[in-house]
């Protein structure tokens, strides 16, 4: 599902995961949400809880750029993911949601570190200006446990406070995945 539509709205969401509650076989999603500011916490927080509902499910991607999530909804998604055991693909923008801050990063790599059989992870910051090389270390140092990870893109791009310690801490985390087959960096200012 895709919904480029701003109309989108919130309690759609809501409906929508109440109905992903029932579809306990579903392997795969993708919900675009994309330039949608009326999807907030209260929208996410019950998709997440359909989510775990979904034991079987192999591959997420959630877009949520531009909306107005904040930390809460990342943890709360972070902990449905968790009770995934299944997942082997996820893929999350959350570029331009200027509310998340490090919380949000600490809560996906404590989620991450737990999900070892991840063979595919996206993850797209462009724009979070509160992101920090130190908080990148967590989220590296969740990635480096997922021993089958084949593929790996991650974009924080015009994150200002991201420099170039990030990549040298990212190299010693991907040098030890003997698995990785493709990775994709997007970094710039």
């Amino acid at each position: 599902m895709n919904s480029w539509n701003s109309n989108f709205t919130e309690e759609t969401l809501i409906n929508l995961s109440e109905t992903l509650q029932r579809l306990d076989c579903l392997r795969s999603i993708d919900v675009s949400l994309a330039y949608n500011q009326l999807i907030t916490d209260q929208g996410v927080n019950k998709f997440s809880e359909a989510l775990q509902r979904l034991s079987r499910l192999k591959s997420l991607n959630l877009n949520l750029y531009g909306s107005e999530i904040t930390d809460q909804a990342v943890e709360n998604f972070s902990q449905a993911l968790r009770k995934i055991p299944s997942l082997r693909s996820i893929a999350l923008n959350c570029s331009r949601c200027e509310q998340i801050t490090e919380k949000s990063l600490k809560s996906l790599s404590e989620c991450l570190q737990e999900l070892v059989c991840l063979e595919s992870i996206q993850l797209e910051f462009k724009s979070c200006s509160k992101f920090t090389d130190e908080d990148l270390m967590s989220l590296f140092g969740a990635i480096k446990k997922c021993d089958s990870l084949r593929s790996f893109f991650l974009n924080c791009s015009s994150c200002e406070e991201i420099t170039d310690l990030s990549l040298r801490n990212l190299r010693e985390c991907l040098s030890q995945l003997d698995s990785l087959q493709s990775i994709t960096l997007c970094m710039s200012k």
